[in-house]
């Protein structure tokens, strides 16, 4: 498996291992939404399958975006070096996250603060919607969703631009949303018992070590899965 194929793999994992930290960031998010959710259980299931459309396709495109300023810088240096520095940089962002879903240290914060600005911007256009009168409604409401100051997204979305490619980095973000799918699906039936999984301190920590564990072997590049496409 060659770098790209790494990342995007790494996506999925820091998606699906992270997303214990959609409950703290997007529990009552979700609350919400399933509170104005009051017609059958069908149509309430359509509308989250639209939310969460909306919700991974803003991830695409700020992959896309990502990686797509990346290649651009890239391309003034060597292809092997760039990936080098990419893994790198990745790795050290996944170990940042991995602390920060544990809560050893909070260094996401700020990253998290300074999002909050843009968010604030964006609630009003987002309660007008809420709840969605048509699909549409959902998938617009999804795209904003997509869009709230989460230090896991922004971790994510270094490793999609260490892609340096537009391709990749939206096909990371892809994996990453698919990834944090189980959770937040299971958070829309079940919002009030996954609530108290924010108060488990030895889920945080376990979430939080694998993350580091990742990030540590994707900045060695030594991931089990790395195999050149030589050996294969």
């Amino acid at each position: 498996m060659q770098f790209d194929e790494l990342i995007i793999v790494s996506g999925f994992i820091a998606g699906f291992v992270g997303s214990v930290h959609c409950v703290v960031m997007c529990g009552g998010l979700v609350g919400v939404i399933s509170a104005s959710l009051k017609s059958s259980r069908w149509r309430a299931a359509t509308y989250w399958v639209n939310y969460h459309f909306g919700r991974i396709l803003s991830y695409t495109i700020a992959g896309i975006l990502a990686g797509g300023i990346t290649a651009q810088i890239s391309s003034l240096f060597p292809i092997h070096r760039a990936h080098a520095v990419g893994s790198m940089i990745a790795g050290i962002f996944l170990v940042i996250l991995g602390g920060h879903v544990a809560q050893w240290w909070n260094l996401l914060s700020v990253v998290e603060t300074a999002g909050g600005r843009l968010w604030q911007k964006i609630v009003p256009i987002f309660a007008k919607i809420v709840p969605p009168k048509a699909l549409k409604h959902a998938i617009i409401g999804g795209l904003l969703w997509g869009w709230i100051p989460c230090g896991l997204v922004y971790s994510t979305l270094v490793l999609a631009a260490s892609t340096a490619d537009p391709v990749n980095g939206g096909l990371t973000m892809i994996a990453f949303g698919i990834g944090t799918l189980p959770m937040l699906l299971a958070m829309g039936v079940l919002a009030k018992q996954l609530e108290k999984l924010k108060f488990q301190i030895w889920l945080r920590v376990l979430s939080g070590t694998a993350l580091c564990a990742l990030g540590i072997a994707v900045a060695l590049d030594v991931v089990p899965l790395h195999v050149s496409s030589q050996r294969m």
